[in-house]
């Protein structure tokens, strides 16, 4: 039987060493913090850059690709793919987040807060209009689409994106004063298109689910998504969020690889004891980050 010459492709291996594989391996994550430019900003739904990095370290290991945050907000996903050399790209309807997002890149590509210079040509950009996106290995390119991610298709080629981190709306939650710690509400924006502005539960999730199934078509074969959510609570009733967010990515073709539990409980420094003394509830300080692989 004559040998094959088809050569495998050689396999990426990790840059993390043994004891930081052992340490991210743990699936609660209690060791999270913000940076001081992190703690300066105002924006409702922080996304700390030290979580972005260490899923990037975790799940995509190579020196060159696309990052996409469907949910962009101030930017952090798009600058943690700056410091590793990659480019991204990531859609905001919130023109206040659009132009925050983008001082922000300039900003971390002219500080020393990343270890590695820049080596290759780098461009940003907040587009509008949609137009089909071009990326280049000699150049790291970012694009902020102030535009619907619902849009997203006009934007985006199939199989284009090689890993997608993001934390969607938590439905209308931004509108209502935090439970855990009597936080005034603190609303998105009043914008229409803006999921966190839908009445019914059960529309949002309609939503959600449409712009995952869209985002299915642009990740490549075999790629990692990570959604960031956390459970909810309006009023009395309890909502399991994480497991909706579950059930519809597997819906539209994602597989459910693993689930890490992000322990913020030093980010909620006035807990209430609520219900006292009538009825036991939980405070809830956690959040799932939910890993997902396109399947194929």
């Amino acid at each position: 039987m004559p040998l094959s010459t088809t050569k495998e492709k050689p396999k990426v291996k990790t840059k993390l060493s043994g004891k930081k594989w052992l340490t991210y391996s743990i699936s609660v994550w209690d060791d999270i913090k913000r940076n001081s430019e992190e703690r300066k900003l105002k924006h409702p739904a922080m996304f700390p850059l030290m979580l972005v990095d260490r899923l990037l370290d975790c799940y995509y290991w190579g020196d060159k690709g696309v990052v996409l945050d469907p949910f962009l907000g101030s930017g952090t996903t798009l600058i943690s793919a700056l410091g590793r050399g990659l480019s991204g790209v990531g859609f905001e309807i919130v023109k206040e987040f659009a132009v925050l997002s983008y001082k922000r890149l300039w900003f971390y590509s002219n500080s020393d807060l990343f270890a590695t210079p820049q080596k290759r040509k780098l461009e940003i950009d907040i587009l509008k209009r949609p137009q089909k996106l071009r990326f280049r290995d000699d150049i790291q390119k970012f694009f902020i689409i102030q535009n619907d991610v619902r849009r997203i298709l006009e934007f985006l080629e199939p199989e284009s994106i090689d890993i997608m981190i993001t934390s969607p709306p938590y439905w209308n939650i931004h509108r209502r004063k935090r439970s855990a710690d009597n936080k005034r509400a603190r609303p998105y924006s009043d914008l229409d298109t803006d999921l966190g502005n839908i009445p019914s539960y059960e529309a949002f999730l309609n939503e959600l689910k449409g712009i995952f199934s869209k985002i299915n078509v642009v990740m490549k074969a075999g790629s990692y998504s990570i959604v960031d959510v956390m459970d909810l609570r309006v009023f009395s009733e309890f909502i399991p969020f994480h497991i909706d967010v579950i059930r519809i990515m597997q819906d539209v073709g994602f597989s459910l690889e693993d689930i890490i539990i992000w322990n913020r409980v030093n980010d909620y420094n006035n807990l209430r004891p609520l219900g006292y003394p009538y009825k036991f509830i939980v405070n809830k300080v956690h959040e799932y980050v939910l890993i997902f692989r396109k399947k194929g």
